[in-house]
């Protein structure tokens, strides 16, 4: 390590320091977990001059020490550090919880793709699936960190990532360009930009055809989810819809996340058609099994094949309907209790509870403050963001370039 790398270090403002910690929830090694007083910082691009926060990112000072020079084979690298390696270990992170750590372990592994290797053996179509995974744990990130922060790394993967790329090469790897169609058009249909987000989704569905034998079971039921949400939010084509929803089931996704994340969004539709009736219908399909696995909603949801957020979500939903139907005392108890059991499963993993905004909510939301009036407090907050239009914009120009 040169003086001029230690100088440059250094110069990190303490104000950029707070914001690695706050949204990293300490200066831990994101690879290892490791906790640390002091983080050695790894700029990811390699660039030691541009220390903004979304370029930093907090590793053990042996891992950062094989990080030192750019231009070297990735099968060089440590174990640790290889790809596929950092791609479990954000897995791991985001079953557990741990979104922003999660994040931080897919960016690390674009950057080395994109950054440390030599020029001649770039891998640009695995570099953009690479960002496709980055964007798809930043999403995920909301509820876990403020916004400011997951929207300037967003920016920063956009402007200095992305769109540099996108105008140096003039040939886009069609595979890479289609999975991040895929998480553009998630990002808007979730914050609030349902009409560009469902049309960057129908626009991915249209090339899925030549690309789903690449793809993994989850990630097709994913995006079928994804689609029906964003049809669901604008209220519209009823057998789009149901293909969409048929096609996650016939994806071959098995996992109790796929099912259930299936059950959500089928809760979303018929909570917008005010369906009661039906959606206490799908809630009894799984329900004894939910509140069995985690002991009335108390026990530890890392437990269960549901991710932490999939699980949120469907307590919240659960109280979403169940109180508009509520009938007596006993009922009305049990459901604050339920409440305060996903309080402190909020708590325990330090993720929120978020839930999509669509036709029909605001009018559920008032009946279940009339017959529970601790929810008034819990649902204001707990719907995904707006994105503001300048981020939006910037989707909006990045996708299309692909």
């Amino acid at each position: 390590m040169t003086s001029s790398e230690t100088k440059a270090r250094l110069k990190v403002p303490r104000e950029v320091l707070l914001d690695v910690a706050r949204f990293y929830d300490g200066l831990g090694c994101v690879v290892t977990g490791r906790p640390l007083t002091k983080a050695s910082l790894h700029h990811l691009d390699g660039d030691n001059t541009f220390s903004e926060f979304p370029n930093l990112l907090p590793l053990t000072l042996d891992l950062h020490n094989g990080l030192r020079r750019l231009g070297h084979a990735l099968d060089d690298l440590r174990p640790e550090l290889r790809v596929n390696r950092l791609k479990e270990t954000a897995e791991a992170h985001f079953k557990d919880g741990r979104v922003p750590q999660a994040y931080g372990c897919m960016r690390l592994a674009h950057a080395l793709s994109a950054h440390f290797s030599k020029p001649t053996e770039r891998d640009l179509d695995g570099e953009f699936q690479l960002a496709a995974h980055c964007l798809y744990y930043l999403r995920r990130a909301i509820g876990a960190s403020r916004l400011e922060l997951v929207y300037s790394n967003m920016l920063c993967l956009l402007h200095r990532e992305l769109k540099q790329t996108l105008e140096s090469h003039k040939v886009i790897p069609p595979f890479g360009a289609f999975c991040l169609l895929i998480e553009f058009g998630s990002w808007l249909n979730e914050l609030g930009w349902s009409e560009r987000g469902l049309s960057l989704l129908r626009s991915a569905r249209e090339r899925l055809r030549g690309f789903q034998r690449h793809l993994r079971p989850v990630d097709v039921s994913r995006f079928q989810r994804q689609l029906a949400n964003a049809l669901i939010q604008m209220g519209q084509c009823r057998t789009e819809l149901e293909a969409a929803l048929q096609m996650s089931v016939d994806s071959g996704d098995a996992s109790d996340n796929n099912r259930f994340a299936l059950f959500n969004t089928r809760l979303n539709l018929h909570i917008s058609n005010q369906q009661m009736k039906e959606a206490l219908a799908t809630l009894k399909e799984r329900f004894d099994y939910f509140e069995k696995q985690t002991d009335f909603f108390f026990g530890p949801l890392t437990a269960m094949g549901p991710t932490i957020q999939t699980s949120l979500a469907y307590i919240a939903l659960s109280l979403l309907c169940e109180s508009q139907v509520v009938r007596s005392q006993r009922h009305r108890k049990r459901l604050e209790d339920r409440l305060e059991a996903l309080r402190l499963q909020e708590r325990r993993y330090g993720v929120g509870t978020l839930l999509n905004r669509f036709d029909g909510l605001d009018t559920a939301a008032d009946q279940t403050m009339r017959n529970l009036p601790a929810m008034q407090a819990f649902l204001d907050g707990r719907l995904f963001p707006v994105l503001p239009k300048h981020v939006a914009d910037s989707i909006s120009d990045i996708a299309a370039m692909l």
